[in-house]
This record gives structure tokens, sequence and C-alpha cells, in this order.
């Protein structure tokens, strides 16, 4: 298969999500034919744990310092105002994952790239052509149950303010739309600190900010967003998600009707139970598919 019709993907991971993370692993492996490659970016202290446990073939690990260089300093800023008491932005976990997807665009060699996270599933037999057609990737829409997330874009971009939601992860992005987003958080840098400040350092002064409003907004606001993607709806891309715990007692994955689905990591739900419901009998081939995707099926147990 040919460069343009593969996705590369990229997982932010820490070592403690390693469990969760070889499920993944696992049902890209049996399930996502376009595959490219797939960066797996981890925390420094976490390279050495995590590489041992990555497939090799088709994976990159990758420490996030390789990736955000300026991540230990706006870390130690952080932990030094924490223990000061000055306020200032947070630098979680969750935003420096935010950041990597975005970074991680410049290493990408496909059109379009795959964001992941540890606890998100393939969850049945996925062509590229079940998420890009006709050169434009689906986008998933979401409920607008968080407008601040619009908000932040507006004010760290200038733009105009979305008017609807994108969902999470997972996700598609456009590469070359990433990176001119990059280039435009560049130019909004004072021109005398551009030599010393990056666009990366520029969103982290800025937070907080989700990644898909501010993809989108930069799209949207500049008119290139109907150049790379078309609605899909709010099941486009994943869907049959177990969000809460009380979720999975109910959850049957041959229900998913897309590519993926989510056991949300936030629930902790032990990775070993939710390995024995993909696996169950009950679930081969128990749901049919009305459109070009093929049919579900469990994990193969093998793996």
């Amino acid at each position: 298969m040919s460069r343009s019709r593969r996705l590369d993907a990229v997982l932010p991971l820490t070592a403690a999500d390693l469990a969760r993370a070889e499920i993944l692993f696992e049902s890209l492996d049996a399930f996502f034919d376009p595959l490219g490659t797939c960066f797996v970016v981890v925390p420094d202290r976490d390279l050495g744990a995590v590489q041992a446990r990555v497939p090799r073939e088709r994976y990159i690990v990758l420490p996030e310092s390789d990736v955000i260089p300026e991540i230990a300093r706006f870390r130690a800023a952080a932990l030094l105002r924490e223990k000061l008491h000055l306020a200032g932005p947070p630098i979680h976990g969750w935003f420096v994952q935010q950041l990597v997807k975005l970074a991680v665009a410049g290493r990408v060699r496909t059109p379009f790239y795959l964001t992941l996270d540890a606890d998100v599933i393939c969850a049945r037999p996925t062509r590229y052509e079940d998420l890009v057609v006709d050169g434009r990737a689906l986008v998933q829409t979401s409920p607008p149950n968080h407008p601040e997330w619009n908000d932040d874009a507006e004010r760290v971009l200038g733009l105009p303010r979305l008017r609807r939601q994108y969902a999470v992860t997972p996700a598609l992005l456009n590469t070359g739309g990433v990176r001119a987003l990059a280039d435009y958080v560049q130019r909004r840098v004072r021109p005398r600190l551009r030599p010393l400040v990056s666009w990366r350092s520029y969103l982290l002064r800025r937070l907080p900010w989700t990644e898909y409003a501010l993809y989108h907004t930069f799209l949207m606001g500049t008119g290139r967003w109907d150049g790379y993607h078309v609605h899909g709806g709010h099941e486009a891309i994943y869907s049959n998600c177990v969000w809460m715990e009380s979720d999975f007692d109910d959850w049957d994955p041959a229900e998913t009707s897309t590519p993926f689905t989510v056991v949300q990591s936030a629930t902790r739900i032990d990775p070993e139970i939710v390995s024995a419901r993909l696996r169950s009998p009950t679930n081969l081939s128990t749901a049919g598919s009305s459109g070009p995707r093929s049919q579900a099926r469990s994990l193969p147990s093998a793996l």
C-alpha cells in the first residue's frame, strides 16, 4: 500500500497505561489495515519501560523531549510556581498529550494521521476508505457539552469561535493543516521574540486549550476545512463507548458500528477484564454492517 493510502498515528503513552495500550496494539494489528507508522510518545522517565513492551514493527517510541523540546523547562517552572503558590498555566499530563498530538505532525509522512489514546480499541476490520472519502477525512461531531473549548481556541488564535463542537480522540488530522496551524501560531509570537519562542512554547504559555478546537478553529478561520474534511455525524469514527464504570456492565464490543470504541481509562476498569470481554466467543460476528465496513468480531484469541 502506498504512503498516500496509509495513515500514520500518534499515541501519547505513560508506563502506567501500558496494559491498556497493549489491547490497542493488538486491535490495530488485527483490524487496522492502513496503519503506517505509529509514533508512541512517552515521558522521558518512562522510555525504557515502554520500549520493552511496544511492538517493533510499525511502532516508533519517542521521548517527549524529542517532540516537545521545551517541556522540561515548562514542567520545572510549573513545579516552582506550585511550591511558591503562584498563579500560572498548569502543565498536567493531559495538556502535554494534546500538544504531542499536534507537534508530531513534523514527523508524519502520510497526508492524514490518526490520534490515539491508550484506552482506544479498534473494534472491527477497517480500511483507508472507511475513514478518508474522496481525499477528505471524516470528522466526528459532538454535542456542545464543552463550549469553553471553543472559547479557548478563539482566545489563543484570534479567529472566530466555532459554532459546533468536534469530538475527541480517536480523530483524523490533516498533516499539512496541522503544520499550517503551527506556522500560524509561530507568526503570533512577537517578531523580536520569534528566534527564542517556538509555537509550542506559545501554546504552553496560553493554556488551557484543546487540540481539536484549535485545529478546527484554524481550518475554519482560514478557509481550509472543506478541502481536508467532511462531516460524519456523531458516530463516524468511534461509538459504543464506556465513559463510566456502570456502562461496562452492558457493553458488547460486537455492537460497535464504527472503526473504534473507547473504554475510558478514568473508569479504572482492569485491562484484563476489558481484554476478556473483547475475546468472548459471544462477540464473534454478532454485529452486521450496512456500509463498506467489514463485520465486527472479537480479538483473535491467539493475541
